[in-house]
């Protein structure tokens, strides 16, 4: 096995904006710390990172950039009801290729590259003949364009006849596909999925399955992420320290596949319980909401508390410690960072059965999982969480040494280092 360090370039959209981006710049850091010379190439830098290189894209043909809006226009017109993610159509990009800190790297470790990245400069990468390891954020890098499948399958087959659009009379997402297939057709490419579920379904797609694929989980830094004190984070936040925290994030809560409307039916459910009724009059029980404050989020049945965009990890990790518990509602997911950053300070999740979920909650020993979907379970699980407060601090032990051991930054970069060597 090689013992020098790797030159390694990790290509992401951006460096911090978004989830995938933040899980990107984390493993820069990890690759970093453990002396491995790490770059990232963006489109969009929001750090001061010295590390980080911004290579905007700029398009000088007039077609190409005709050809960009009107496919662009052209999905937005034609989208159905079934999912309201995020489906993309690959877009002219800058060619990195021509970047000699990328010539001269060891490794290229591609991320989320979409409205950066189109499949003639994939191509070009490909060409240089290094490596390339995709580490995969959702399913777009295997589908005809969609990043959530809402459920369908065909990219297993061929994307044809999209569910997610209606009277697509040029099959647009099964010419995406085979353009994709002509691209990586004996491409030096392996695949990286920070979920057990996401690494299923490439492995079953028609275009990511005959390729090596391998599960490296995301990470965090456990050393900014920590317990504090529930009643200090509290009174930082404006909560009375005897107050039972529930926390969520509403991040675009009106995506379907982010499972909010379920969350409120699951609390609204939880109202039925005449104890837990008391609670929330007596001002005992509060919901804690991170993100986009949105007046459809307003009930005069619900005790919310808005607290905006929080910009500062350590405004994150006053929040998660303030929460005696972390719901995460989402319908379809991969790995979220939100998971990880919850448990590091030591708060247990409740949360669907779906995507990567299950490979970091462990029902009743890290938190709750339930059911996809099933409103009545997650409100059950709810009020578990809030009557077994001596469970509920079992859990917050078990979750802190959890992350700790299997998902600090050190230990995922040590683990692409092993794959890249």
């Amino acid at each position: 096995m090689k013992t020098n360090h790797n030159k390694i370039v990790i290509i992401n959209t951006s460096d911090i904006s978004g989830g995938a981006a933040i899980a990107a710049y984390r493993l820069h850091l990890g690759l970093s710390r453990i002396g491995e010379s790490s770059r990232m190439i963006v489109k969009n830098k929001m750090t001061s990172d010295e590390s980080v290189i911004c290579a905007p894209y700029e398009i000088n043909d007039k077609k190409e950039f005709q050809n960009q809006v009107d496919y662009n226009n052209y999905i937005s017109s034609h989208r159905t009801g079934l999912s309201d993610t995020l489906f993309s159509y690959p877009d002219p990009g800058y060619d990195l290729s021509k970047i000699p800190y990328v010539q001269k790297s060891d490794i290229i470790n591609l991320h989320w590259i979409c409205r950066y990245q189109s499949l003639l400069n994939l191509h070009n990468l490909f060409k240089l003949g290094t490596p390339v390891v995709w580490t995969l954020h959702d399913q777009w890098p295997f589908t005809g364009g969609c990043h959530y499948t809402a459920g369908c399958e065909k990219y297993r087959y061929d994307c044809s006849s999209c569910p997610q659009l209606t009277e697509d009379i040029f099959d647009l997402p099964s010419q995406v596909l085979k353009e994709k297939q002509r691209i990586l057709k004996n491409a030096n490419l392996t695949i990286v999925t920070p979920s057990q579920w996401l690494a299923k379904c490439a492995k079953e797609s028609s275009l990511l399955g005959n390729f090596r694929i391998k599960v490296i989980p995301n990470s965090i830094d456990t050393e900014i992420f920590t317990p504090i004190s529930k009643s200090v984070a509290k009174e930082k936040i404006g909560i009375k320290a005897n107050t039972i925290t529930i926390l969520f994030c509403a991040e675009r809560i009106l995506k379907k596949r982010k499972g909010f409307q379920e969350f409120i039916n699951a609390f609204l459910y939880c109202l039925s319980d005449t104890a837990f009724k008391d609670l929330v009059e007596s001002g005992r029980v509060k919901l804690l909401c991170i993100g986009d404050s949105n007046k459809n989020l307003n009930n005069d049945n619900i005790p919310l508390i808005q607290i905006g965009h929080l910009n500062s990890e350590k405004d994150l990790r006053e929040a998660y410690s303030a929460a005696e518990m972390f719901v995460l509602p989402s319908l379809e997911d991969n790995l979220p960072n939100t998971i990880l950053e919850a448990m590091s300070c030591g708060t247990p999740v409740v949360a669907f059965d779906v995507g990567g979920v299950p490979d970091i909650v462990s029902d009743n020993v890290t938190g709750r999982i339930v059911p996809k979907g099933d409103v009545t379970q997650l409100g059950e699980a709810i009020l578990y969480m809030v009557v077994n407060s001596d469970r509920r601090k079992s859990m917050e032990k078990s979750c802190r040494n959890h992350i700790v051991d299997q998902y600090s930054l050190k230990k995922q970069a040590q683990q692409y280092t092993d794959l890249f060597n």
